[in-house]
């Protein structure tokens, strides 16, 4: 006969289903499996949505010393204005203002004009801006730079046309042979450098990921120090499978639905068009629920202590974002970081995840990705021995 969660019998027969319904009973019933399973995993969610809701970079502020104080220099400045990107916050009268503007952090760059400018460049003599910018910030120093960059662009091809219209030459001929090699960019994937689409999407499901582990780790752990593991092992009538199963199925169920709504909710509160499949991008996302399981219930019975096991998956999967190779190519990592990158569930299904959303990748692209899940799913049933002395070994219990 299976014992229930308060520790009274229970007329299911021991097994599977005795387990699945003491677990609903103990997730429903205890506050702080509520707030791991509902409460942060919401609340980190809108945050992340509201955080990438402007979807681009937008009028980051710059300072500008214009020293030329020209009708060339203020026509610059009114381009890099008008730019999607850069916002002319201030004109400094000195390079130290200027200066001082971007050390205290006013400003993500400082376009220095030199005086003498318009002279030089109506004589034909280049004379060069200068813009400083922190790559600190990575995005905001790099989306100015390039916005800056084609203002300069502009102003230089419209001065090289002018120049040739006054000669006589027809406007068109003008503006080609003043630019006589044109790049054409092509950009095949998320051309917008949208990142709510590139990384606002994947850290919304990287931040899931960690509330899988650590609610499968606290799930298994918590019996084992609360000495309850005795009637969990009861419950599932003697069978490892069974009581880890048990234990993990009404998990995994709750972390598909919400992981595939909060994905949904998403995209079309943010209007993100799959270039893919948003069915294998659901799948894959049920295929790292269970992996995530198989993890957190694996350290557990590594370690035999709610303590550790969460200790040790927080080493693991609060710092995987940045090992997935989506912020830094894994091409680029040295060989001992590239495997362990390959070692976390998060990285496979983030590669996934930015082949389904911008890319559109093949379908046999996406099943390699699943699949490689799948093993770590599998990792708590390799300790079945392991797991078999810890649910019946009264001294493992009641560990901190």
């Amino acid at each position: 006969m299976a014992v229930a969660a308060d520790g009274l019998s229970s007329p299911t027969a021991p097994g599977f289903v005795a387990v699945w319904r003491r677990e609903c009973a103990r997730l429903w019933g205890d506050r702080r499996s509520r707030l791991l399973l509902f409460t942060l995993p919401l609340l980190g969610w809108l945050l992340l949505l509201w955080l990438f809701w402007p979807r681009v970079p937008r009028d980051l502020p710059i300072i500008v010393h214009d020293a030329d104080g020209s009708a060339l220099s203020r026509q610059l400045v009114r381009y890099v204005d008008a730019t999607p990107t850069a916002r002319v916050a201030a004109m400094a009268v000195s390079q130290d203002e200027a200066r001082d503007w971007m050390l205290r952090g006013k400003a993500y760059a400082l376009l220095s004009i030199p005086q003498g400018m318009q002279a030089s460049v109506l004589a034909g003599t280049p004379h060069p801006v200068q813009l400083f910018y922190n790559t600190q910030w990575l995005s905001a120093g790099n989306a100015i730079a390039r916005d800056v960059r084609q203002a300069g662009g502009t102003v230089s091809l419209q001065l090289a046309a002018g120049r040739r219209v006054l000669h006589g030459q027809n406007p068109r001929l003008a503006l080609a042979q003043a630019y006589p090699i044109a790049t054409q960019l092509h950009p095949l994937f998320n051309p917008s450098l949208d990142y709510a689409r590139y990384l606002g999407l994947a850290m919304v499901m990287a931040l899931l990921h960690i509330f899988v582990v650590v609610a499968a780790a606290d799930a298994c752990g918590r019996e084992l120090r609360d000495a309850t593991a005795g009637q969990w092992f009861d419950a599932a009538g003697g069978s490892v499978m069974a009581a880890l199963i048990g234990k993990l199925a009404p998990l995994a169920l709750w972390f598909s639905v919400l992981g595939a709504t909060v994905l949904l909710a998403s995209l079309a509160w943010l209007g993100v068009q799959v270039a893919g499949s948003v069915a294998w991008l659901l799948l894959g996302w049920c295929a790292l629920v269970l992996a995530c399981l198989g993890l957190g219930a694996f350290l557990v019975g590594c370690t035999g202590n709610l303590r550790m096991a969460t200790s040790v998956a927080s080493l693991i999967i609060s710092p995987a974002l940045a090992f997935s190779g989506l912020t830094f190519p894994a091409w680029s990592m040295p060989a001992a970081i590239a495997l362990w990158s390959a070692l976390l569930p998060l990285t496979h299904y983030l590669s996934l995840h930015v082949q389904q959303v911008s890319m559109g990748a093949p379908v046999s692209q996406a099943l390699w990705q699943v699949l490689a899940l799948v093993p770590f799913a599998l990792l708590p049933f390799l300790l079945s021995p392991r797991w078999r002395t810890l649910l019946s070994q009264p001294e493992r219990w009641g560990r901190a």
